[in-house]
């Protein structure tokens, strides 16, 4: 017994209109129930940008898919690094605080510290205060002393902005 053409095309007609709704509902539903993509930092909110180990204090102004727009004010010079849409890994929320504990030292703001550094193939030697704590164990020191020759360095390429707690061999004093 032979089917019919017409009965195969009608089958498949019905089948196609069962279908196609039922797979648009499954992606609506899929879309609609995935969890949501948390976003780490809003617009507003002061973060600290890592440019090679020195951290730059600024504001998020946009957030993209692809990474914060940050705005830098004139205290976070000198900027080494581009102005460009910062990833979430290379920020980290700003929150001062007036003391912190990191590797065993208690570290608070107005101690004095002393750095070290290699310039012209020397070390030299930089003594500055604390001016300002993060709760992340950065620092942004004050009041440099030292070598002239290291002070300059130290303000070439660190100025206004925030180091690590024991970058460059910092020690309390």
């Amino acid at each position: 017994m032979r089917i019919p053409d017409h009965a195969l095309n009608d089958g498949f007609k019905i089948s196609l209109w069962l279908a196609v709704p039922a797979v648009l509902a499954f992606l609506l539903l899929t879309v609609l129930l995935a969890p949501k993509k948390a976003v780490p930092y809003f617009a507003g909110e002061k973060v600290l940008a890592n440019c090679r180990d020195v951290y730059l204090l600024g504001t998020v102004e946009k957030v993209r898919t692809s990474g914060y727009g940050v705005h830098f004010g004139p205290e976070a010079q000198p900027i080494l690094c581009a102005n460009y849409l910062w990833r979430a890994e290379f920020l980290e929320s700003y929150q001062p605080v007036l003391q912190v504990d990191h590797e065993g030292t208690s570290w608070q703001v107005g101690d004095w510290v002393e750095l070290t550094f290699l310039v012209e193939g020397k070390k030299r030697l930089v003594r500055a205060k604390i001016a300002d704590l993060t709760a992340s164990g950065k620092a942004r020191l004050s009041d440099l002393d030292g070598e002239p020759l290291a002070v300059a360095y130290f303000q070439s390429a660190i100025g206004k902005n925030y180091l690590s707690l024991g970058a460059y061999s910092m020690r309390k004093l």
